[in-house]
């Protein structure tokens, strides 16, 4: 899952939960706040109304909102006298205009009957009371874009701490990919420059001169795969590349590679099984780059494995996918490579132990997958288990195509 879905998640989950608490607790602090305004306040500073049933909450929020009217005009007033009278006499009516207090026969005469009840000292007390009742309100507000704000702050700090070791360990694999193919490429050097000094001063014996040359085109041959290897992982990564797509035969693609690696199986020992429809399936591929993915795939399936090995190539096709399993009956891989298996620059003790790889062909593989929109993974017994391969095999490498309809 790519990073900007991660975060669309968390922001989405943290807000619903930051939302719901917020409106429980609102809710709570609501009821509680009318229930104090009903049983303490209202007797408190209007016991001519204390007979009148305030529980409803419609009549509180009315009774809240004349109330903070005329708590307003007062303020006004002792400032501006002749403005705040309108805006004092609008309060007085709209509570005489109540239907608490027409229902049980307690209307208040005239905008001053009201003044008159509350002593200036009341007042200030009111209106202290209704500020604490407004911060109450809005605490659960307060706490949840706080809660929001740290969760959303952490999720991101977290993601950025991920990515920057996810660099530096990057940094540390190109680090040593780059000593490692210096060690692949100058070991042959150093023959093919030795052998070569030898052959031009006239000192190797007539009958060494085709063992000579004949090392001097291997090493050669091996420095060149080493460079080719390099040059492809960075032109796939490099900004502004595209395939070349066009529609291709799978199963003809896959049999041309068969063909061409069969001599390399026969003298590695290796037991082929092959399973390919005879019937054309299309798909659109760049087919240079599919057939690198297969070729890097089976090669080290022939190279790494013992001889004798049992090796698999079958395709079979669904509604909906198209999976290509290239399996073998060798050794599994161990479970702390197979998580950086895909990984570009896996190379160090693993690559020397499997015959001098250079730690980027299956990279390579898994980035034109996923150029493709393919995927393509790893699995091992007991799980390989389940695609009814044969009980010989121990591991394969499955590329899954969807099927564009």
């Amino acid at each position: 899952m790519s990073e900007e879905k991660i975060i669309k998640q968390f922001v989405i989950k943290r807000f619903i939960i930051a939302f719901l608490c917020a409106f429980v607790v609102m809710y709570l602090l609501t009821t509680l706040n009318t229930k104090i305004f009903s049983y303490i306040i209202m007797p408190a500073f209007f016991p001519e109304l204390i007979s009148v049933n305030l529980l409803s909450l419609s009549n509180i929020v009315s009774l809240f909102s004349v109330l903070g009217i005329l708590l307003l005009s007062h303020l006004i007033r002792q400032i501006f006298p002749l403005v705040s009278d309108n805006i004092f006499t609008f309060g007085a009516n709209a509570m005489n205009r109540l239907s608490i207090f027409n229902d049980h026969n307690h209307q208040l005469n005239g905008a001053m009957d009201i003044y008159s009840l509350i002593s200036p000292t009341r007042w200030a007390i009111l209106a202290l009371i209704f500020l604490v009742f407004l911060i109450l309100s809005l605490i659960p507000l307060i706490v949840a874009m706080l809660f929001f704000i740290k969760a959303i702050t952490g999720e991101l700090n977290a993601l950025e701490n991920a990515r920057l070791e996810k660099e530096r360990s990057l940094e540390r694999s190109k680090y040593l990919m780059i000593s490692d193919i210096a060690h692949d490429l100058k070991t042959p050097m150093t023959t093919v420059s030795g052998y070569a000094q030898a052959l031009s001063q006239g000192i190797v014996p007539e009958d060494k001169i085709p063992e000579y040359l004949d090392s001097i085109v291997t090493k050669s041959g091996r420095m060149n795969e080493v460079i080719q290897i390099l040059f492809e992982y960075v032109k796939l990564e490099s900004e502004g590349y595209s395939l070349t797509t066009t529609d291709l035969d799978i199963c003809e693609l896959l049999r041309d590679l068969i063909a061409s690696l069969y001599v390399d199986m026969e003298e590695a020992g290796d037991i082929p099984e092959i399973d390919i429809p005879e019937e054309k399936i299309m798909i659109q591929a760049d087919r240079l780059q599919l057939q690198r993915v297969f070729f890097n795939i089976l090669g080290n399936a022939i190279k790494h494995n013992d001889k004798g090995t049992q090796i698999g190539i079958f395709l079979k096709r669904d509604h909906e996918k198209i999976r290509v399993y290239i399996s073998d009956s060798g050794n599994a891989i161990p479970n702390d490579l197979v998580k950086r298996l895909f990984d570009p620059f896996v190379t160090g003790d693993e690559s020397r132990l499997t015959k001098n790889g250079t730690g980027l062909g299956l990279a390579i593989s898994y980035k034109i997958a996923g150029l493709h929109g393919y995927s393509l993974r790893l699995v091992q017994k007991p799980e390989i288990g389940r695609y009814h391969l044969g009980d010989d095999y121990t591991k394969a490498f499955i590329l899954n195509i969807p099927v564009k309809r």
